[in-house]
This record gives C-alpha cells, sequence and structure tokens, in this order.
C-alpha cells in the first residue's frame, strides 16, 4: 500500500509516461520501416483492386489526425502523451473513438503499405499488440 502511494506521489510530481516505455509513433515507424526492409527482400504482389485504396487511406489517416489535434488544441490540453492532460476531449473524432491519433497511426501505415504495394508493412503493423506499447498504466483505469 505504501509502495503504491510512493508510486502514484512520483507520477504526480513528474508526470508523463514511465521511462523505458515505447512512444506508438516509433512503434508504427519502426513496423513501416521493417515492412520496407522485407519488401526489399522479398516482395509479395499485391492486387490492383487494393492498391487504389492506399492514398485514399492514407488521406483519411492524416485528416483524422488533423482534427484529433485541433480538438486537443481547442481544448486547451497539450497533444503529447509525455505531458498531463488538463481537459477530457469528448469533441470531433473522440465523440466515436477514445484513441483517435492512434487509430490515424494505423490507418497510415495501412494506406501506406497499401500505396506502396508493401504487403509486410501492413503484416509487421498487424503484429504488434496495441494494448501493450507505450500505455502508461495510471491511464488504463476506467474509474
Amino acid at each position: 500500500m505504501d509502495a503504491e502511494r510512493e508510486t502514484d506521489a512520483r507520477q504526480s510530481k513528474h508526470g508523463g509516461p514511465l521511462p523505458g516505455l515505447l512512444r506508438p509513433p516509433l512503434v508504427f515507424l519502426a513496423a513501416l520501416l521493417a515492412g520496407i526492409l522485407l519488401n526489399w527482400a522479398w516482395p509479395l504482389p499485391l492486387p490492383f483492386a487494393i492498391q487504389i485504396l492506399g492514398p485514399a487511406i492514407t488521406v483519411c489517416s492524416v485528416l483524422l489526425f488533423l482534427l484529433s489535434y485541433r480538438a486537443f488544441r481547442a481544448a486547451g490540453t497539450p497533444v503529447r502523451g509525455s505531458q498531463r492532460s488538463t481537459a477530457i476531449v469528448r469533441t470531433g473524432p473522440y465523440r466515436f473513438s477514445r484513441n483517435p491519433i492512434y487509430l490515424s497511426f494505423i490507418l497510415l501505415v495501412l494506406g501506406l503499405s497499401i500505396w506502396m504495394k508493401n504487403v509486410w508493412s501492413h503484416n509487421a503493423h498487424s503484429c504488434r499488440r496495441p494494448n501493450r506499447v507505450g500505455c502508461h498504466p495510471a491511464r488504463r483505469s476506467f474509474s
């Protein structure tokens, strides 16, 4: 019990994620780069009917990110996960999704991998566990 209070006190002083956690943008970038390297070594075919969806998905992901960013700014809370939130955002994309910025990262990797005709990037991205990387334990409570 005392250790829990001590941890909470430390987190309230410093804020932000625990040291050693990977930030989600880095995980998505690593998946994209791993896919590019694998595609260079072992290219896999992608049907043309699917290839034309790549640019549309990419544009949608950028729009979703910009709308999410704008909602954070309008609420006056920082976008960076390493800074403490000052408000709960419930407008814009946050009406429909708890984490639209992460959703935009997923769509960006998916869109770019289709656009680049790179099945490996999509597969590398699909193998990661989205609820475990870069998630601060204190933010996982549902109270």
